[in-house]
Formats: structure tokens, sequence, C-alpha cells
């Protein structure tokens, strides 16, 4: 493509001062969270796949009309009637310039009301250094910006590249359903993973150009990965990762019922019934998807719900029975123990009494035995 373009004359408005009176803040489009940049749309530009909007480092030409508050020209020489090229984001020039550049469509056509800190001296105004330069005060300056063409890098190209993310798309789906037809269940996971983060990271000025079913296209991927991401938690058995999974992607899309039901079913396996149910009743309740596979769910919710309550109650019949032996094992322990230790005590006695005896016994033998039988009989 040829962007040496013949020098056909702006469309600009050669009057030395105009009314701005126009310029409707109400109206325009704030391009900062403190409204230091106000764009208002004079002639909207064209849409293309290939170059959606300037991205960082693009090429672009365009015309520039700048105008003080009271209407004034703020160039002006002939030279403004010229056709300006610009690297976006790298070459010096007005960074409220590239800022506004940046959010236009090709032929384009808009006014901008830019804030002092974007212009030549934002550091000596913040500083308080200058109070005006020249006889530009500081005061917010607007500009009537065309932009004539611009060429996007390859590198900013790739961003924009809806087809190869598609095919992507597709050759990640099959890898990921092999994976899962084998029961491997965390790398099927991984790669399902892999493109919903794709998914998630899609450039906003891809999506500004898309049409409608190109659209649809990214959210009909968004379901499938995300509910092929749920099965892979539930046939694993990891419930909780699988409602987490889900609410994630439910804040950025619209689940049909199949996706919410695995949600469902996830809450179930957590025994967290009231939202399980809740999920049914709300898709019950706007007629969408098979309402008797609704209804079955909710019967089989209802199911699960008696049998958890059943085991809770064997399990707790259990724990009271198994209390009740150990309590019953840990008093014949104390009765065990505590007749150990009388029988200890009653030994004891025994061993007492027996000592007694023998000193008594030792005590209350006969003095006359040790005498000399042969010397009584001399005698």
């Amino acid at each position: 493509m040829n962007f040496l373009l013949e020098e056909d004359p702006p469309i600009l408005i050669h009057d030395e001062y105009i009314d701005m009176s126009f310029f409707n803040e109400t109206q325009a489009e704030s391009l900062r969270p403190d409204h230091s940049i106000l764009k208002l749309l004079s002639k909207p530009g064209e849409k293309s796949i290939d170059n959606i909007i300037p991205l960082k480092g693009s090429i672009v030409w365009f015309h520039l009309e700048g105008r003080k508050p009271n209407g004034e020209l703020l160039d002006k020489s002939k030279s403004r009637y010229e056709k300006k090229k610009l690297k976006l984001f790298s070459d010096d020039f007005i960074q409220g310039i590239h800022i506004s550049i940046a959010t236009m469509l090709k032929n384009e056509v808009s006014w901008f009301k830019i804030a002092p800190k974007y212009h030549y001296f934002p550091k000596e105004i913040e500083e308080g250094i200058a109070k005006s330069i020249g006889d530009i005060k500081c005061e917010p300056l607007f500009y009537r910006i065309e932009l004539i063409e611009f060429k996007n890098g390859e590198t900013a190209l790739k961003k924009l590249d809806f087809i190869g993310r598609i095919k992507k798309f597709e050759d990640s789906r099959k890898i990921g359903n092999e994976f899962f037809h084998k029961k491997d269940f965390d790398k099927a996971f991984k790669v399902y993973r892999g493109v919903i983060e794709l998914l998630l990271k899609i450039p906003k000025a891809l999506k500004s150009i898309l049409k409608e079913d190109q659209l649809k296209q990214l959210d009909n991927f968004a379901e499938i990965f995300y509910g092929n991401g749920v099965l892979c938690k539930i046939r694993s058995k990891k419930w909780y990762e699988g409602i987490h999974l889900i609410e994630e992607g439910r804040k950025l899309y619209n689940f049909k019922p199949k996706i919410l039901i695995r949600q469902a079913i996830c809450y179930m396996k957590c025994g967290q019934w009231d939202k399980s149910e809740e999920i049914c009743q709300a898709i019950l309740n706007k007629n969408d998807g098979n309402q008797k596979e609704i209804q079955a769910f909710l019967r089989e919710i209802a199911i699960e719900r008696k049998k958890e309550k059943y085991m809770e109650k064997r399990r707790y019949k259990g724990m009271f029975d198994k209390w009740e032996s150990e309590e019953k094992n840990e008093n014949i322990e104390k009765k065990r123990k505590k007749l150990e230790k009388i029988e200890e005590k009653v030994q004891k006695n025994r061993d007492l009494v027996m000592e007694l005896q023998k000193g008594v016994v030792l005590d209350m033998k006969d003095p006359g035995n040790g005498l000399d039988l042969d010397e009584e009989e001399g005698e």
C-alpha cells in the first residue's frame, strides 16, 4: 500500500476566530478518568479488520488545527495546512495529541479538549515554574484532528489477528479433548485454561471492529472452554475449583444452562444444596434450557440431600457409639486400676503382719533351749 498520498487540501476552518461553544463537554467522551482529555466526534471513521486504530509505534498521517479557548488559532502560518507525520508514542510531540490519535479510526475527524499537563510543558506547570510560555497561557487547548492514514507494525498487527486466534482455539480444543478422552484431566484442563487466558486478553481494539457474528463466535469459544474446564474439575472431583472457574466466567459471559448446570453439580457435591437449587430455579424461571432435565436434576438434589442427612445421622450415631464405648472402657480401666491399688495395699498389710508375726515368735522362744543338759545331769 502506498502511504504517500496526494496532497489534497485539508478540510479546515480558515477563520482566525471561531465560536467554541459548539464543544459540548457533557456530550464529549472522556479519555482520562480526571476528564483532562475530552473527545467530541465530528465525522465517524472507517472500520477495518486489518487496521482498526493506531497502536503504539504506528506511523500516522494527519491534519491538525489548534485553538485557544476563545477560538483563536494557535498556528496562523501556512504550515498548518501541511499534512503531519508522526510515530505514535515515540516521536517528541504534544503528549495529548498522541493519546487523542490512538483513539481514532481512519478518515475520522474529531475535536479534542486537552488540559495543560498534556502539552509541551507539563513538568513546568506541575511545579508552578511557568505561568505562561510565549502567548500561550496555561489553560486547556482545543485541537481538531483529521486522521488521514496510518500503518501499524507487524507486531501490532499480530494483536489484531482474529483468524489466527480462531485457528489456535480450534487446535487447542482438539488437543484438550484428546487428553480428556484419555482421562488425563489435569493436562486437558491446562490446555483449556490456556485458551481461556487468550480470550481474556483479546485487545479492545480488536473487539471494537469485529462483526456481531464474530463476537458471538468468541462467546461460543468462551462457553466451550469454560464448560470443558469445569467438566475436568468434576471428573477430578475438585468441586470447589469448578465452582470458582464458572464464577470467573459468569462475570464476563452469559453462559447457557448446560454450563450453569455443571456449576450446580459442583455445589451439590460440596453439600451446598441451596445454591445448587437456586441455579436450577433461575433457569426454570427464565424458561430456558430443557425443563424436564432441570426438574430431574432438582429431584436428584433432593435425593442427595436426604442421603446426606441419613449418612450424617449414621456418622453421628457412630460417633456417639464410639464415645459410649470409649467411656465404658475408660470406666472399666479406672475400676481395674482402683482394684489394683486396693490389692497392692492389702498385700502390703499382709506383708507387714507377717513381719510382725515373725518378730513375736522369735521373742517368745523357750529360754532353756540353750542350757547344757549334761551339766544338769551331773548335778
